[in-house]
């Protein structure tokens, strides 16, 4: 918390300001909610009453709660070589909205240094840009519980419309690849369940217009799991279109997606060799 509170005073002035035009979801106004915020956050109350008005310090940890991105960052990147999670709040970026159906999707490119936001289909000029703030193929219940749990609202978004047949079916598909999604984690690698849950899991993905990262993992989890047959050649084929979904979601110049490309590349040529009978 304390971080927060110095990091918020380096800003720039106009930084300030737009930080403190930032959504705050968290909003303590008596002892007991702040003793419950405190907790969450991890601060020692004593310290920060030393630093300045209480509730001037929830202010601003409640608008980074509300606000942050996650940030994975590898292993060489920082002094000490070492791999960290840290967060951080991005003036735009933070102003994106949530769908269940997003059309675009946000990563951290630690190459660049940057959050990027990759459209995910097409989006037309003027339409709004939205990102899932949580798992989108979880169920409605677990979304809603989500979003009002952090962000304290609740989600209108066509799949989270229950009057509707559009909403309900996508409920019950979301529903369906999560239990395919749970029966891919505990399958073996290599096995034939593996291979017929993963495509199972890319349909319904495919199905709820949910390209980006999450189909992204699945096609990566099958190309796994044909490797492990010895069916090479669709596992290559399947890399693919992972490396396809890679570029949509990091873009060309990260490298999340270069550094695959190059062992892509280098399979493509040793299976091209193993054709010609050259290798």
């Amino acid at each position: 918390m304390t971080d927060i509170y110095h990091s918020f005073h380096a800003l720039q002035p106009h930084a300030q300001a737009q930080y403190l035009e930032l959504a705050c979801t968290v909003h303590p106004t008596t002892l007991a909610e702040y003793r419950q915020f405190k907790e969450k956050v991890s601060i020692d109350v004593k310290q920060t009453q030393q630093l300045t008005h209480v509730a001037d310090v929830v202010k601003l940890c409640g608008i980074f709660d509300t606000n942050f991105y996650g940030l994975d960052c590898s292993g060489g990147e920082g002094i000490d070589g070492n791999r960290r999670k840290a967060a951080g709040v991005f003036f735009e970026a933070s102003r994106i909205n949530h769908s269940c159906i997003p059309n675009a999707t946000s990563q951290w490119e630690p190459s660049l240094q940057s959050l990027t936001v990759h459209a995910i289909e097409d989006i037309a000029a003027g339409e709004e840009i939205t990102i899932s703030y949580v798992e989108a193929l979880r169920k409605r219940e677990e979304r809603q519980q989500s979003l009002k749990g952090r962000y304290n609202f609740d989600c209108d978004c066509p799949a989270c419309d229950s009057t509707t047949v559009f909403g309900q079916m996508s409920d019950r598909s979301r529903g369906e690849a999560d239990q395919l999604g749970r029966i891919l984690m505990a399958s073996k690698v290599g096995t034939e369940g593996l291979v017929r849950s993963t495509m199972g899991v890319l349909q319904l993905i495919q199905e709820e217009c949910l390209g980006g990262i999450w189909e992204t993992h699945a096609r990566a989890a099958l190309t796994q799991a044909l490797a492990h047959q010895g069916r090479m050649v669709e596992a290559v084929a399947e890399l693919m279109k992972v490396m396809q979904c890679t570029r949509v979601c990091c873009g060309e110049d990260g490298r999340v997606y270069l550094e695959p490309k190059e062992k892509v590349d280098q399979i493509r040529r040793i299976l091209a060799g193993s054709r010609d009978g050259t290798a």
